[in-house]
């Protein structure tokens, strides 16, 4: 019979594969079979905002700093914002990530013409080699030792069926930007 302490780990291990399994399963739904989402008005700020608010726990637990820097002006989407969170989640996730020492993850909107929003996520992280961006995004491809590869690719699911683009840019040594171009529907 094990001790209280040991069924206490075990069970702790237990319910950490129990979330991943879960996370696992939902990312493959997510793949799989279209789903009928509803498309509200949103702002784009406050999803954000809500999105540093989940993951800000995760960050100071990882010594890091989470940095915006918003235009005066606001973006109103056509989105369903559980989905572009469950996408900023992901982007941030990898970033604190990234950065095994601590670091700063930087958070800029940018109106880029009347109709359109740039989303750019910066970290200080240790880069991705140019040879391996290409593959990013691809199906079961991934950088780390526990991913599953299917990150970015629900993310960059959900961002075209945004009718919006995603492009990476990282160099070795220098950390890695996230940029998301959406259709905003007024400022």
């Amino acid at each position: 019979m094990l001790d209280k302490k040991k069924q206490a780990d075990y069970l702790a291990i237990i319910m950490n594969e129990l979330d991943r399994i879960d996370t696992i399963v939902n990312e493959f739904m997510s793949l799989a079979k279209p789903q009928a989402v509803q498309y509200v008005k949103e702002d784009l700020k406050s999803i954000l905002d809500s999105t540093i608010n989940i993951i800000h726990p995760q960050a100071l637990m990882h010594n890091v700093q989470i940095i915006t820097n918003y235009p005066e002006e606001n973006c109103k989407l056509s989105c369903n914002s559980h989905q572009l969170k469950q996408v900023f989640l992901n982007f941030l996730k990898n970033a604190i990530e990234s950065m095994a020492e601590g670091g700063n993850i930087y958070i800029d909107l940018q109106m880029k013409e009347p109709d359109k929003v740039l989303v750019s996520i910066a970290d200080e992280g240790t880069g991705i080699e140019s040879d391996r961006l290409r593959y990013l995004g691809t199906p079961f491809y991934t950088t780390k030792d526990k991913g599953i590869g299917l990150g970015l690719t629900v993310s960059n699911k959900i961002i075209q069926e945004h009718n919006g683009t995603m492009k990476i840019v990282s160099e070795k040594g220098k950390g890695t930007t996230v940029i998301v171009e959406l259709d905003c529907l007024e400022t």
